[in-house]
């Protein structure tokens, strides 16, 4: 058995619909992740991180955050003008109707049959700014945090955060200075929380797709123990 994979449409909590990539485990069932993009859209690199958690047994969907502006937008790093594109929709991006989006998802993935119900958020960028706001709205079991720059801004709803999280930070980020990693570490203090800093990683160090941002090192140190948190917190064996 291999892992599969297929686009699904998501009931939005507003009018339409959300549409969304589903990795699913060789098993046919699993825990899921909710998975949360990028600036760049639902690309070939979620769609990868997608089959990868997909890979170790989670049934991942990634929802299109970007649907408001079109179905299907993805950007490919290597393109001269992705930073520039990508930044656009982002300062368009209707910030609260995103995290409706991918809370419609989570709640959604709550009624798939292939589904257990634990459920964890993981997001990288934007994504995990949108996957903190779904873990202040709703109960995930966990939450993997890849450099969110709009995490400091909605540290008012940290009291509203009550799973586990795991903080991936560039020690270069020039989007996330440290006393913004301060702040959110003050924020959840006491908490159960993991929180790793990067030194010479920059933003998006994860994106292996980005000749600018890619820092594989430092990705491969992150990985290992993003998938260590996600089987404790959000084990597979587990229905």
């Amino acid at each position: 058995m291999a892992v599969t994979t297929r686009s699904i449409l998501v009931p939005a909590l507003g009018a339409g619909a959300v549409p969304a990539f589903v990795a699913m485990p060789p098993s046919g069932s699993g825990p899921g992740i909710l998975l949360c993009q990028e600036i760049f859209g639902v690309n070939d690199y979620i769609r990868d991180r997608a089959r990868r958690l997909a890979a170790l047994g989670y049934v991942t969907v990634a929802p299109q955050l970007y649907r408001r502006f079109g179905r299907d937008i993805e950007i490919d790093e290597a393109d001269d003008d992705a930073l520039e594109r990508g930044l656009d929709y982002r300062r368009r991006l209707d910030f609260t109707g995103a995290i409706d989006d991918a809370v419609a998802t989570f709640e959604h993935m709550r009624e798939l049959p292939d589904v257990y119900p634990r459920i964890g958020v993981l997001g990288f960028c934007l994504g995990a700014g949108i996957a903190f706001g779904v873990a202040a709205r709703t109960s995930p079991a966990a939450a993997v945090l890849y450099y969110g720059s709009d995490i400091p801004a909605q540290l008012d709803h940290a009291p509203d955060v009550r799973c586990p999280l795991l903080f991936h930070w560039g020690g270069d980020d020039d989007y996330v200075p440290e006393s913004a990693r301060d702040a959110v570490a003050a924020a959840f203090e006491g908490r159960d929380v993991e929180a790793y800093v990067y030194p010479g990683a920059g933003h998006a160090f994860d994106n292996d797709r980005s000749p600018v941002f890619s820092r594989p090192e430092q990705a491969a140190e992150a990985w290992p123990r993003t998938e260590a948190f996600l089987a404790r917190t959000v084990p597979v064996g587990h229905h």
